[in-house]
């Protein structure tokens, strides 16, 4: 199970989506996660995602982060356990 609460705030002329997720981005979450990512990006919204509450992801959330932090999606409030899984991630990618 997923929680995604967003939240648009204006900062220097630009619109800035923040994204805050609770539990773990896997199954069928990532394909919903990825469907709002897209729209703010698509809308040329800076995006902020607020992982703080993060417990889980799974080789299709991986891959998704990693695909958005490609596209300069700002990640925060990483926990250990997640900040370990994209630091092992962003290593593979070398």
């Amino acid at each position: 199970m997923l929680r995604i609460v967003t939240v648009t705030t204006r900062q220097a002329a630009q619109d800035v989506e923040r994204i805050a997720l609770t539990g773990q981005v896997a199954d069928r979450w990532v394909g919903e996660l990825e469907r709002i990512c897209r729209q703010a990006l698509d809308a040329g919204k800076a995006l902020e995602i607020d992982m703080r509450e993060v417990t889980f992801l799974d080789h299709a959330g991986l891959e998704l982060f990693r695909q958005l932090l490609g596209a300069q999606v700002t990640l925060v409030h990483c926990a250990l356990f997640v900040a370990e899984q994209l630091r092992t991630l962003e290593q593979d990618a070398i």
